[in-house]
C-alpha cells in the first residue's frame, strides 16, 4: 500500500537561479540599487541597512553583518540588545532572504495579492 502525503506538508525553499545568484550582491559595494533589511530575532523591528545611516566598509561581506550587528531600539527604557535574525534584500519588486552560510533564498512572503485585502463597508452613524 503506497504512503500517503499529509495534506499541510512544509514546502521546500524555493532556491534561486544559479545565473541571478552570481548577479545579487555579495558585499556592501555590490548592493547598488537595492534594499538591504536586518530583522531584529527579539524585538521584531526592520533596520534599512541600505539605503541607510550606517557607512558600512565597501569590501564587507553581507554574510558577516549578521555576526557584527546588534539592535539599539529602545524598549521600555532600555536598549533591546537583541541580533539580527535575517537578511533580506529586494531589487525591482523581487525579494530574498540569506541563509546562514550566505546562499539568497527567493521570499515571496512580503508581497500581496490585490484580492488579499478588502475594504471595510462603514456604518451610518
Amino acid at each position: 500500500m503506497p504512503k500517503t502525503m499529509p495534506l499541510l506538508a512544509k514546502t521546500a525553499a524555493v532556491k534561486t537561479p544559479r545565473r541571478v545568484v552570481a548577479a545579487l550582491p555579495l558585499r556592501i559595494a555590490d548592493l547598488a540599487d537595492c534594499a538591504l533589511v536586518a530583522q531584529c530575532e527579539d524585538c521584531g523591528r526592520h533596520l534599512q541597512l541600505h539605503p541607510g545611516p550606517a557607512a558600512f566598509d565597501p569590501r564587507t561581506k553581507l554574510v558577516s553583518l549578521l555576526d557584527h550587528l546588534i539592535c539599539t531600539a529602545r524598549r521600555n527604557a532600555s536598549t533591546c540588545g537583541g541580533l539580527p535574525r535575517r537578511l533580506t534584500l529586494t531589487r525591482d519588486e523581487q525579494s530574498w532572504v540569506m541563509e546562514e552560510g550566505g546562499a539568497w533564498i527567493a521570499d515571496d512572503t512580503a508581497f500581496w495579492e490585490e484580492a488579499d485585502f478588502a475594504a471595510i463597508a462603514r456604518r451610518a452613524v
